[in-house]
């Protein structure tokens, strides 16, 4: 029987479709599509330039979610903003339940992408992954210590190869 998957907006399905997710994966994911009059509540700030959002909740941190807007759009000092998240939250590891079980078995194989999607599309393909919404986003911001969601994990002994978006060496 196939999991239940809420009513997403077409340029959300369509997303997730040209990631390759399937019907399952998306249902396992529990994304959501954000009515827009929604958007300002979540992120506690108001991108006007958004008409719509694509919701991808982080299972295990008690209610956070990052938003893929539509459209991306160009911030003050001219970069493209395609996700957001709540204002003045942490970073936090997008650990997908499939994925729960092994954190702590080094002899597991697991990896680390960035993004929700990519994960996603990992787990599916069968390589267990753990993301990150962003190449920096296991760090906090001030402090500059690791996230203390890494502390679950059990990486002595553990090769960990690292599956980052392309535009890393332009940053």
């Amino acid at each position: 029987m196939n999991a239940a998957v809420p009513p997403l907006h077409p340029d959300h399905a369509a997303d997730l479709r040209k990631s390759g997710l399937t019907h399952e994966t998306i249902a396992a994911m529990g994304v959501y599509s954000v009515p827009p009059t929604d958007i300002p509540h979540l992120l506690g700030w108001n991108p006007e330039q958004v008409q719509s959002a694509l919701a991808f909740p982080y299972p295990g941190t008690g209610g956070f979610v990052r938003l893929k807007v539509f459209p991306p759009y160009q911030d003050r000092r001219g970069h493209a903003v395609k996700y957001l998240q709540p204002k003045k939250t942490p970073p936090h590891l997008y650990v997908l339940p499939a994925v729960e079980t092994i954190l702590t078995n080094p002899a597991a194989p697991l990896a680390v992408a960035e993004g929700e999607k990519k994960t996603a599309a990992m787990i599916q393909a069968g390589v267990m992954a753990i993301g990150v919404g962003g190449i920096w986003a296991w760090v906090e911001s001030k402090t500059h210590a690791v996230i203390p969601a890494l502390d679950r994990i059990t990486w002595v002994e553990r090769e960990v190869p690292l599956y980052f978006d392309s535009d890393i060496w332009h940053r």
